[in-house]
Order: C-alpha cells, then sequence, then structure tokens
C-alpha cells in the first residue's frame, strides 16, 4: 500500500483525486464471454434495469402470436 501511495504522490493533484473518487465508488463483478470485469454500482443498477424491461418485454410479446398467421 505504501507503494502505491508513493506512486500517487507523484501524479499531478488532478489526477490524484481522480484516483480517488474511482476508489471511493463500490464496484460489482460483472461477467462477459467469460471474463469478469468491476462495474460501478451505478452502471451494475442500470444493467439490472435493462434486464428487467427486457424480460417485461419478452413475456408481453409470448402473449401475442408474433409471426404466426391468424385465421
Amino acid at each position: 500500500m505504501a507503494i502505491a501511495l508513493k506512486q500517487l504522490s507523484n501524479l499531478p493533484l488532478e489526477d490524484q483525486e481522480s484516483v480517488l473518487e474511482g476508489m471511493m465508488q463500490e464496484y460489482y463483478p460483472i461477467e462477459i464471454n467469460g471474463k469478469r470485469f468491476m462495474i460501478p454500482k451505478d452502471v451494475n443498477m442500470l444493467v439490472d434495469e435493462l434486464y428487467l424491461e427486457v424480460k417485461k418485454l419478452n413475456s408481453v410479446l409470448e402473449e401475442y402470436s408474433i409471426g404466426e398467421e391468424r385465421d
């Protein structure tokens, strides 16, 4: 940790603030094509909401026989 802080102190003040702000955020893991990424909490919430919306739309579309001819 001491080495990381030493390296941080070598950065310009603006970059130091950016790094420290990033460290304060909550991150969540997400797996895509077998690779794991850490994403911010807000992005994770957005992905969850989009998933729920797609799931709702799929259930609505299943109620209709889309692509099938009606008599």
